[in-house]
């Protein structure tokens, strides 16, 4: 019987067929040196968020085939794992509504204070509502710096706040965006200038890490709401601190910070414009179901010899 190796959890049906299949592996923790040691002759690595390691790709000659529950490859070693002829694959587009959602929930609470609001009443604080500036954001310009599938679908649910929609993508053309009234624009900074509400949705690679500092805030306006449901490492996170206590942006949500989870003594943390979620944008039931199918699919066509659906471009990491 084949073995598959967890890092983590996966929905409970998934694991329920899984297990009538082949043996499974659960980590018994995240660490890489544990998953070193536990994954043995494991022949398929399912992850959600662990580090697969070069050190782990090479210390375990049996493994055929790398899974990520998720889109983000940041945590995987892909250029050990093509140096050894072992096929990445991950789940596009399954977790496509929750980001999107969640994204667009960030927006409006950041827009309305929903959170500092319900901290002060909390606190009997009830003249807060005097104190606050909420932003209609019927007319403003949303502008999205990454226009995957993500980035379309907030796009949509954004349009019936009668908004602008903005977009940078540099591998996206006009002709990909025909049957949508989103506006793509040729220079970045456009987004920086223009928008009133930033939403990033790029992958952490070579060429977007670090993106957005100090020189990038600086060109937005200065109540601008930021939000990164994207990747921590996109952002220089102390630069975003110091923007949002400068008051140089109005606010941020952040559903990734670098590293996860953020840690205690974080100046975050001190801020009551910044909302902060524990990377949970795609999680929900029917995400997770969508994961395990795609997955499940994929493995059996790697078991039967066939060719493999969201084989990783190597060259891009996505």
């Amino acid at each position: 019987m084949k073995k598959v190796f967890l890092t983590q959890p996966i929905h409970e049906k998934g694991m329920q067929i899984l297990k009538k299949e082949m043996e499974v592996i659960e980590a018994s923790e995240e660490t890489v040196e544990t998953i070193k040691k536990e994954i043995e002759d494991c022949e398929a690595v399912i992850t959600r968020i662990s580090k697969i390691t070069g050190d782990i790709i090479r210390n375990t000659p049996g493994l055929k085939i790398i899974a990520k529950h998720g889109v983000g490859l940041d945590k995987i070693d892909v250029d050990v794992a093509t140096e050894h002829n072992i096929p990445v694959i991950n789940t596009p587009n399954a977790n496509v509504i929750a980001v999107a959602e969640h994204t667009v929930t960030m927006i409006l609470a950041l827009a309305k204070n929903l959170v500092k609001m319900d901290r002060a009443v909390r606190e009997d604080k009830f003249e807060m509502r005097d104190q606050v500036v909420n932003m209609e954001i019927k007319g403003k310009a949303i502008g999205i710096i990454g226009l995957g599938s993500i980035g379309i679908s907030i796009a949509k649910m954004l349009k019936g706040f009668d908004v602008e929609i903005l977009a940078y993508d540099p591998y996206i053309n006009n002709s990909d965006i025909s049957d949508t009234e989103i506006k793509l624009v040729d220079n970045i900074d456009e987004i920086y200038l223009r928008s009133d509400i930033i939403s990033l949705h790029v992958p952490l690679n070579k060429s977007t890490r670090a993106m957005i500092g100090k020189k990038e805030f600086t060109k937005m306006k200065d109540d601008v709401l930021f939000i990164n449901a994207a990747r921590g490492g996109v952002v220089k996170e102390k630069e975003l601190y110091d923007a949002l206590v400068n008051n140089e942006i109005g606010g941020a949500g952040l559903d990734v910070t670098e590293p996860e989870p953020l840690p205690e003594n974080s100046k975050l943390w001190e801020l009551d414009n910044v909302i902060i979620t524990p990377h949970t944008s795609g999680f929900s039931p029917t995400n997770k179901q969508r994961q395990f199918k795609i997955f499940k699919d994929n493995l059996n066509r790697y078991l039967n010899q066939e060719e493999l659906l969201n084989l990783i471009d190597f060259d891009l990491k996505y």
